[in-house]
């Protein structure tokens, strides 16, 4: 749907199904010979046909314009402006439609119980044939949960903005989220030493077979896709504290060659070898060992690590 053409916004509640319309056959209960698919609209909602905005009014007390920048709730030059949407009307200010367009309401507008209906689920506003003030009463109405020019403290929400790259950008996201979390697992199936690190990572057996392993994953995977990236990210985040604190108590040191030494009670260990594809040490090795700590190699830094700041933990006791 081009963005530029369409102004949509989708009202809270059940989204509209689809059934099938044909001849129902009275033995079955089902649809007999060819049917169609028809939309079930279940329900609509009545918006108030006016709100309360922060805003600044255009113009001057003498010669008011009738037009509203409308501002953040509270926000400096502004007040809070009563709105309402009358067609063919050039401004949503109540006040300048009464006054100085001297428009006659109606008892509805009057009494403030005329509605604005919408339908459940995404309506969309062809913004060539829309009367513009229509969107902007939309956009700025209290019940929308996208307007900042409303009053924080009001807990009426019915629709908000809909941006379909938006949503789409977000599903995007998630779907690679999910190829993230998977390839993680798959890529340790038949690979003892990964699966003993995954293992670990999510405190499973790393004593039980493979087979036993590499099933587990699969259902946390099948059950929340999420969480596998979730204690990966978690064990990253523990893995460079570690090294970043005990780098700061020159408890370790990374040497020319790669390697990490620690030491701990005047006693100095190699702890392992941290190098780049080139078996080049690097500037910055706690970053490609967090990143890399599903390798089994670096995992085994990581087990290192963890009980050396746990030794340290001890003797500060």
């Amino acid at each position: 749907m081009n963005k530029e053409k369409y102004f949509s916004i989708i009202v809270m509640g059940r989204e509209p199904s689809e059934a099938e319309e044909g001849e129902l056959n009275k033995s079955t209960g089902m649809p007999a010979g060819t049917t169609s698919k028809i939309r079930l609209q279940v329900g609509a909602v009545a918006i108030p046909n006016f709100s309360v905005v922060w805003a600044k009014k255009l113009g001057t007390k003498d010669k008011p314009t009738g037009g509203l920048e409308f501002m953040p709730w509270g926000a400096a030059g502004g007040e809070a402006v009563k709105i309402r949407y009358l067609q063919g009307c050039s401004s949503l200010d109540r006040q300048y439609q009464t006054q100085v367009l001297k428009l006659e309401l109606t008892d509805e507008e009057k009494n403030e119980s005329a509605y604005i209906d919408l339908d459940i689920g995404i309506n969309d506003f062809n913004m060539e044939v829309t009367d513009p003030m229509l969107i902007e009463m939309l956009k700025h109405h209290t019940y929308c949960e996208d307007n900042v020019s409303r009053k924080k403290d009001s807990k009426s929400i019915l629709f908000k903005l809909y941006n379909p790259s938006k949503v789409n950008a977000s599903k995007i996201e998630a779907m690679r989220a999910t190829k993230r979390a998977t390839d993680y697992v798959l890529a340790a199936e038949g690979d003892t030493e990964r699966l003993v690190v995954l293992a670990n990572l999510f405190e499973l057996d790393p004593q039980s077979q493979d087979e036993v392993i590499f099933g587990e994953l699969l259902e946390i995977l099948d059950d929340d896709s999420s969480r596998v990236l979730k204690v990966i990210d978690l064990n990253k985040a523990k893995f460079k504290h570690q090294l970043q604190s005990l780098e700061e108590r020159k408890a370790i040191e990374y040497t020319m060659d790669g390697e990490i030494y620690a030491t701990v009670e005047d006693e100095r260990s190699l702890v392992g070898k941290v190098v780049d594809d080139e078996g080049k040490p690097v500037k910055d090795y706690i970053g490609l060992a967090t990143e890399g700590i599903m390798e089994p190699e670096i995992y085994a830094i990581y087990a290192k690590v963890q009980e050396i700041t746990h030794q340290l933990l001890q003797l500060l006791q």
